[in-house]
């Protein structure tokens, strides 16, 4: 159902502008059409990707979800569990608290994860955070770590459930873009921008 609703968007808009004489009413009702479809694809993609998450099962999250507000708490959890995290926050304004709700809360999710990540790929090395950004500029993100010393332990098994693939989706869907992967130093580096909009 999905795959013919965005199909139909993209022949309508495809006619829409090629066709360039169609009466103005003809062009209003396809408009809508074009809009009452794109409604319902995002909410049929929604519901795709809550059936691939679980939602609804007993071990996600229905209460109120963690925010930027709640940032400064999981860097203390994360250096009394042995990793060494410097945190640097630039935003205009000042206050994390400023960031609206929603972006909010899809940052402290993509730190949270590249948190988890590190003390699982690469445990007992430093952390780089930084959140920059403003109204004007968005949420600009990166976390950095170093990769792990040859003959490490083994990676743990812990993770937050999201893993990078769904961050990226989470973030995508938030009108933003992350990228990841090794940088030429070999840190693992995590960085993307979140609009700045509710």
């Amino acid at each position: 159902m999905l795959a013919h609703r965005i199909s139909l968007i993209a022949m309508h808009s495809g006619a829409l502008a090629y066709r360039t004489d169609l009466p103005r009413d003809q062009v209003q009702q396809t408009a809508e059409l074009l809009r009452d479809n794109a409604d319902r694809a995002v909410t049929e993609l929604r519901e795709v990707l809550g059936v691939l998450r679980g939602e609804g099962e007993p071990e996600q999250p229905v209460g109120p979800q963690p925010a930027l507000r709640s940032l400064t708490d999981l860097v203390e959890e994360t250096r009394a569990g042995g990793t060494e995290v410097a945190l640097g926050v630039d935003l205009d304004g000042g206050a994390l608290g400023t960031v609206p709700r929603t972006v909010s809360r899809h940052a402290y999710r993509v730190v949270q994860e590249a948190l988890t990540n590190a003390r699982k790929h690469a445990p007992g090395m430093p952390v780089e955070v930084e959140l920059t950004g403003g109204p004007s500029r968005g949420l600009n993100f990166l976390v950095r770590n170093p990769p792990a010393p040859y003959g490490a332990a083994a990676p743990t098994s812990e993770s937050s459930g999201m893993g990078l693939v769904g961050l990226r989706e989470r973030v995508t869907l938030g009108g933003g873009r992350l990228a990841y992967g090794p940088d030429r130093a070999g840190r693992f580096v995590l960085h993307g921008r979140l609009p700045w909009d509710e």
